[in-house]
């Protein structure tokens, strides 16, 4: 079989059941936990879930984890002396947030700028984890593999969009639409590629969008109606993609739609829970992000 993977960041089981979005409910679906995927006391943090989906392990297990990231952060935000420092707190005290590098920030010593231009560096997977990813061992044996602009992987465009995704939690909602306008036409532009992948012969496609994750973040407030209504609209907008992919593709190929979280509105934080879909049946079904590596290969490899 080849295997076309929908990974949409965020993808909230709960909403797609409450507007019933038939299009996310293929012939099996479900829920699965997340929280394997992080060491404890780290954030569900979308890198370090998406490298464990792609490894079919734990990631921090290998040293990807949050301490990771913030020792990157701080080898392009900080001079020599605070890197220094910095590392020396995140060994005392881990990566839990002080507040102190705002602080540090807005008195000049760290360079923010620096860190969201080089965020797709510092949040990507040193290149020996990379390459015992399933996407890497699909490769090795001779499939024909497309992907692109997926967190923890070379290349992921959106790092920088996650680096400053706080500014426009409560901008001005023309603010906040613009934006996801603008998520949406790059990811649209990533989907066109994908399905010309389809047709060129690839054997394992994996098309990422991050739309819906900040789409969460600037607009799922249940109080509030007139957000929730424009929620729903960038939910029809991916739905309508996920029914293009469908009508794409043969017989030949599974479709997997699947989410590395979803999301809490009464904490505005990412949930301990992912969506998955299955355009047919399975033999077992997942439990958690690990499982999926094993699915997609016995799909792939038959």
């Amino acid at each position: 079989m080849k295997v076309f993977i929908a990974a949409i960041d965020g993808l909230e089981y709960n909403l797609v059941e409450k507007w019933d979005i038939g299009r996310f409910k293929q012939a099996k679906y479900g829920r699965h936990d997340v929280k394997v995927a992080v060491r404890e006391g780290d954030p569900l943090y979308t890198p370090l879930i998406w490298a464990s989906f792609l490894l079919g392990q734990p990631a921090y297990k290998y040293g990807f984890d949050m301490n990771y990231i913030q020792s990157r952060k701080a080898e392009y935000g900080y001079n020599p002396i605070l890197r220094l420092l910095f590392k020396a707190r995140l060994r005392l005290l881990g990566s839990r947030r002080l507040g102190v590098r705002e602080f540090l920030s807005r008195i000049g010593l760290f360079n923010s700028e620096a860190v969201r231009r080089t965020t797709h560096k510092i949040e990507v997977m040193p290149s020996e984890l990379v390459e015992k990813t399933f996407i890497h061992e699909a490769r090795r044996r001779g499939y024909r593999v497309w992907y692109r602009n997926i967190p923890s992987l070379p290349g992921d465009k959106y790092a920088e969009y996650r680096a400053f995704l706080y500014k426009y939690f409560d901008a001005d909602v023309s603010e906040r639409l613009r934006m996801l306008n603008k998520l949406y036409n790059e990811s649209e532009a990533d989907l066109v590629d994908a399905l010309k992948a389809v047709d060129d012969g690839y054997d394992l496609i994996v098309y990422y969008t991050p739309l819906l994750d900040e789409a969460h973040h600037m607009l799922y407030r249940p109080g509030k109606p007139k957000l929730m209504v424009r929620l729903r609209r960038y939910y029809r907008l991916v739905e309508e993609q996920v029914g293009r992919i469908a009508e794409t593709l043969g017989g030949d190929w599974v479709l997997l739609i699947v989410s590395d979280h979803g999301y809490d509105p009464s904490i505005h934080e990412h949930s301990d829970y992912g969506f998955w879909s299955f355009s047919r049946g399975l033999d077992y079904e997942p439990r958690t992000i690990l499982d999926f590596r094993r699915i997609i290969e016995d799909l792939l490899y038959g």
